[in-house]
């Protein structure tokens, strides 16, 4: 596995090694290779958009307690991400898949789907970054 190689950003040694514990670089690599940068960017943007409706689908099935389905939901939301190489967001998704299957608690879930989102903004942002670093326009 390859880590982004991110020398000419003035950036900390915790902050790299977060990024490269959130995201396998050479998955991203490899699809952006594969289509380009502007449907790279397309299909972030697609993922985004899929991400924030998926939080707003899982709230209100939580709240009519159908957990079956907000662990459908969970588990298509960790394939994605999976997808663009966001691996502690699949796992995390994975991981809510599970605990909800069994039923879990809303006020459980709530702040997890809260985390969850923001580290799922935060990974967009860094992929967007590696696509212009090594797709420039």
């Amino acid at each position: 596995m390859q880590f982004f190689d991110f020398e000419d950003f003035a950036m900390s040694d915790i902050e790299r090694a977060n990024i490269e514990a959130r995201i396998d670089e050479e998955v991203a690599r490899d699809l952006l290779g594969a289509v380009g940068r502007r449907v790279f960017e397309d299909l972030l943007g697609r993922f985004e958009q899929s991400v924030d409706e998926g939080v707003a689908e899982i709230e209100q099935m939580a709240h009519e307690a159908r957990w079956r389905d907000c662990a459908a939901r969970l588990h298509r939301m960790a394939g994605g991400a999976e997808q663009f190489g966001m691996v502690a967001m699949a796992a995390r998704a994975r991981e809510l898949d599970h605990q909800t299957h069994d039923g879990s608690a809303w006020s459980i879930l709530a702040p997890e789907l809260a985390a969850l989102k923001h580290g799922a903004d935060d990974d967009l942002k860094t992929l967007r970054a590696l696509a212009s670093l090594l797709a420039p326009q």
